[in-house]
């Protein structure tokens, strides 16, 4: 009726279709109403469903809204999620970055604990983390070392090979602090295919 006012009277489609014309005229009224209740739920939707990195489908996030004060069906945020084309992906709750079920040679644990050092480029720790970013991991490699806390090398990787990981970092760090080949640094980290295979100790 709306699209064709401005062709034929409301009174005459009203009694084509069977309603009155008040009904029109008040359902009139109060869309501008629903149409911005549909928007602002659109946009709570789009928010609960981003911070869930992709993973929350309409029951999560009808939870979530609740927690903010509200209240949707999680029908109505089924329906939304649709119109938005926003399709839950499944959540991966935990990624393996330290693989020590290999066959490269375990280094003793020189370190024992002791992670109070006076001079710098004397110990350094590394580990490997994961990131998620746009709905993929990123692998995060730091050495740090423990005389001034201070992140001396660093590599940032879409796989956990070691050149992509810890070689890289190794030789940022290097270059950054200026380590030579007769150096006494001492590297502590877990017993990880990465720091433990061939090309890294070597």
């Amino acid at each position: 009726m709306k699209m064709y006012a401005k062709q034929y009277p409301v009174a005459l489609m009203s009694k084509l279709i069977g309603i009155s014309s008040s009904g029109y005229y008040k359902w009139l009224k109060n869309e501008p109403k629903k149409q911005l209740h549909k928007y602002n739920l659109d946009v709570e939707i789009k928010k609960s469903f981003t911070k869930s990195f992709m993973t929350y489908g309409s029951p999560r996030i009808a939870q979530d809204l609740s927690k903010d004060g509200i209240e949707c069906s999680k029908t109505t945020i089924a329906r939304r999620m649709r119109k938005l084309i926003l399709v839950a992906r499944p959540k991966r709750k935990y990624v393996l970055t330290t693989d020590s079920n290999h066959i490269f040679k375990m280094a003793k644990n020189l370190l024992d604990r002791n992670f109070n050092v006076d001079q710098p480029n004397t110990v350094w720790v590394s580990d490997i983390t994961y990131i998620r970013f746009k709905n993929r991991w990123l692998y995060l490699t730091t050495f740090i070392d423990l005389a001034d806390r201070m992140v001396v090398g660093w590599s940032l990787s879409h796989n956990m090979t070691t050149e992509d990981t810890v070689i890289k970092a190794f030789e940022h760090g290097v270059l950054n602090r200026g380590i030579g080949h007769k150096s006494k640094l001492m590297i502590h980290s877990d017993r990880g295919v990465q720091y433990a295979s061939i090309q890294f100790r070597s």
